[in-house]
Parts: C-alpha cells; structure tokens; sequence
C-alpha cells in the first residue's frame, strides 16, 4: 500500500520572540516596541507596541497594548488599542478594548469595556489609546473605592 505524499509547510515566523522558560520567569519592565511582529510568552510590565502582537498562553501584560492586529491566548491588565482583536480561549482580559473588529472564542474571562470604532485610519489609536488608558484609571480608581 502506497501512502500519499504529504507536504507540510514550516510554522510562520509571528516576529520576534519574548519568552520565559516553562515556568514562565522571564519579568520585563518597561515599553517594548515590537516593530512589525512580535510574539510575547512573558510578564510584562509597561505597554507593548508593534503592527501585530501576539500573546501566548503564558503571557502576562500590565500596560496599553496597541497594534494594528491583536491576538491573545494569555492574560492583558490594561487597554488593548487594535484594528481588529482576536481573544483566543482562556484568554483573560481586564480593561477597555478599543477596536474595529472584536472575535471573542468561549472560555474568555473579559471584564471591562469594548468599544467599537468606525474609523479606519489607523493614525486614530493615539487618540484611542489615551481614551482607553482614562478609561483604565476611572475603573481603577472605582475598584478600589469598593
């Protein structure tokens, strides 16, 4: 019996790569500008920029995350500021998503506000990204009122 001929392409490259060992202790603290790609399976303290980010199942961000495409398996304390967002099963979510186009797959924890834009130019999410982040300090701020 002949098996059929099978070609598999190689995993796309998603850019460059911010991660910890299994156990997940690599910490950074400070912005990171990704550039066009980055991947991101690490703590980060401090607000993540990049055309498109993607953040693994291991990744924890406290800060604004701003591109033009989001994905997320992992956990996000702060604004997301993107074109379009996808969260990903067991994603976790605190804060205001501000976006064009919102994909939500079951098993997500999301707390806080989703605002849809109808604006295209992408030179609007500096605008957005300073409404979310006052968004963020007003929950904040609520939070700890109690």
């Amino acid at each position: 019996m002949a098996w059929p001929l099978q070609f598999i392409r190689p995993a796309q490259s998603r850019g460059p790569r911010i991660e910890g060992a299994e156990g997940g202790d690599l910490f950074v603290e400070g912005n990171i500008d990704g550039g066009e790609a980055l991947y991101i399976d690490a703590r980060v303290i401090g607000d993540v920029t990049a055309g498109k980010i993607f953040i693994g199942a291991a990744g924890v961000i406290h800060g604004t995350v701003q591109a033009r495409n989001v994905e997320i398996a992992g956990t996000v304390h702060g604004a997301i500021i993107a074109s379009t967002v996808q969260l990903g099963a067991g994603a976790v979510v605190h804060g205001v998503i501000e976006h064009l186009g919102l994909t939500i797959a079951p098993g997500v924890e999301f707390e806080g506000q989703s605002v849809q834009r109808a604006v295209v130019d992408e030179a609007q999410l500096d605008a957005w990204k300073s409404e979310a982040e006052t968004e963020v300090v007003k929950d904040q701020a609520r939070a700890l009122a109690g």
